[in-house]
């Protein structure tokens, strides 16, 4: 009788599963993708040192001092004063396409 060629092993797909169902209000946090200058890069870094050297210590990490920055943000402007706040911000530029800071 001949032997069957061996099979490789069958693949696990690589593709993005949907997320899990979690228990309401247990992890709200969706991933997100942001870019910073230097500046703000050094602040997240100094917030997340001060974290690690505070009695008892705090987990000052750059995502939980973006979601409190943003935060306060919205407690002191509304969504329309955030955006004229950015509109005199952006840099006139002679190229097409959305401002940026």
């Amino acid at each position: 009788m001949p032997q069957e060629p061996p099979r490789a092993p069958e693949r696990r797909q690589t593709a993005f599963a949907p997320p899990k169902p979690q228990a309401p209000g247990k992890n709200d946090l969706t991933p997100a993708t942001i870019s910073l200058d230097r500046k703000t890069e050094e602040v997240l870094v100094a917030v997340g040192a001060a974290g690690r050297f505070a009695r008892p210590k705090v987990d000052a990490n750059r995502s939980a001092t973006i979601r409190l920055a943003v935060a306060m943000l919205a407690k002191q402007l509304s969504p329309e004063e955030i955006v004229a706040e950015l509109r005199q911000r952006a840099q006139p530029s002679a190229a097409t396409g959305r401002k940026r800071l």
